[in-house]
């Protein structure tokens, strides 16, 4: 009689001995029933790695820790294959007054990008499009020809909503808002986020946005959404983002880039 596991190939189903089972009776044989237990015991530990490291109090999983090897820890970038899952690629804060935030390099293993941007400006007074807030630009591959871009726009503030079009905005895209430093309370900043699909296509690009900037302020408030036009086939490998105020993005504005499936 053979004593070989079926494991890993599949799970296996062991007999148990009764009181009246002699160690010599087929298939209960002390030397198979020992040397099979031991086989499944040496492919757990095959199948597990090594590692001495233990479930602790934080939460945690059983991972891939190298060739071989496994651990109890959080699950990181390296055990997912990418372009699987929606992945931070890059995120930046600004630590004093920034005119240009840029990401280089963006992978085309994903599909498609995702920007949430949470942003004040240093400009005050009279701004583009009502007082209190600028618009966010957008540049893709470092184009600044106004001949590549084209923007619509609707934005709601004080029960009045407008739509209204931008053709090349200072050699950008219209993307989102920016709270400006005189729209109060102070440290008060926008949020929203941008998606461009299909990142890696050979079409012509569009990207949609929404955010705004909610005040305290009576009339101060904003709520935008945009969509506009790269006229490019070229894959987005670069995004760059700037004021149409030609101000600067404050210290703690952030940017944070993602890659989806």
């Amino acid at each position: 009689m053979t004593y070989s596991p079926n494991y890993p190939g599949s799970l296996d189903v062991l007999a148990n001995p009764t009181n009246l089972t002699n160690r010599d009776d087929v298939g209960f044989e002390l030397h198979g029933v020992i040397s099979r237990l031991q086989d499944i015991a040496e492919l757990l530990e095959t199948k597990v790695g090594i590692g001495a490291s233990s479930p602790g109090a934080t939460a945690a999983v059983l991972r891939r820790t190298g060739t071989g090897a496994s651990g109890w820890g959080q699950v990181a970038a390296g055990d997912i294959a990418p372009g699987a899952a929606q992945q931070l690629i890059e995120q930046q804060t600004t630590v004093a007054a920034q005119t240009i935030v840029s990401f280089t390099g963006i992978p085309s293993t994903f599909r498609h990008l995702r920007i949430v941007y949470n942003l004040a400006s240093t400009s005050t007074g009279a701004s583009i499009p009502v007082q209190y807030v600028s618009w966010l630009l957008m540049r893709i591959n470092g184009d600044t020809s106004p001949a590549f871009y084209y923007s619509q726009y609707l934005y709601s503030r004080t029960g009045a909503v407008v739509a209204n079009e931008l053709l090349g905005a200072a050699g950008g895209m219209v993307a989102g808002i920016i709270a400006n430093a005189d729209i109060g309370p102070a440290g008060l900043m926008s949020a929203g986020e941008i998606l461009v699909p299909n990142h890696v296509s050979s079409k012509i690009h569009q990207v949609h946005g929404n955010g705004g900037a909610v005040s305290q302020t009576a009339g101060t408030s904003i709520v935008v959404q945009t969509q506009a036009m790269h006229y490019s086939t070229t894959t987005v490998t670069s995004i760059q983002f700037l004021t149409i105020a030609a101000a600067a993005f404050t210290a703690g504005s952030t940017f944070a880039l993602y890659g989806m499936p």
